[in-house]
């Protein structure tokens, strides 16, 4: 149905379907992600932002319920997907011209890192969660969660000088 929106250039519809489809599971992403790619390949730019938003939104309440469930891994993949699509949005919107200092994108982005950060962290993988840390801190150098994260990853790895810049 989102597909079919899609290939009419349907917004009446597509709306307040996406609105209705929150929260609705596998299936949803499944039919969500087929209809942001066939607007990308179709050159919608319009419809294709409204349903990146949509998967970011989803995709990131999803990794947020699977990170409760201790499924880090699923976490991981949904945030970097959410990750991927809001740079994916920013690089069509530079390519036309358009100021990406979007404060909700970097908000978005912010966000997202810092969880998968989190997630990479409770997997012990302290290397990446060290760099999606630094990722947060480049975005927003007054995320104070993001030094405490990275300090705690330093100190996983026994990194004690890198620990101690970050307390």
């Amino acid at each position: 149905l989102l597909s079919r929106c899609v290939e009419r250039g349907d917004f009446a519809v597509l709306t307040p379907l996406l609105e209705q489809l929150r929260g609705s599971g596998e299936a949803a992403l499944a039919g969500a992600r087929r209809a942001h790619a066939l607007a990308a390949r179709n050159a919608q730019a319009d419809m294709a932002k409204v349903l990146a938003a949509h998967l970011i939104v989803e995709l990131s309440f999803a990794g947020n319920a699977q990170y409760r469930q201790s499924d880090y891994n699923a976490a991981i993949r949904r945030y970097e997907e959410a990750i991927n699509l809001c740079e994916e949005s920013q690089g069509v919107a530079e390519d036309a011209g358009r100021d990406m200092s979007d404060a909700s994108t970097q908000q978005n982005v912010t966000r997202l890192r810092y969880n998968l950060a989190r997630a990479l962290h409770r997997l012990d993988r302290w290397s990446e969660a060290r760099e999606q840390a630094t990722a947060v801190l480049r975005l927003d150098p007054a995320y104070l969660n993001a030094y405490a994260l990275r300090a705690q990853a330093a100190m996983a790895a026994f990194d004690w000088a890198g620990a101690k810049a970050d307390w």
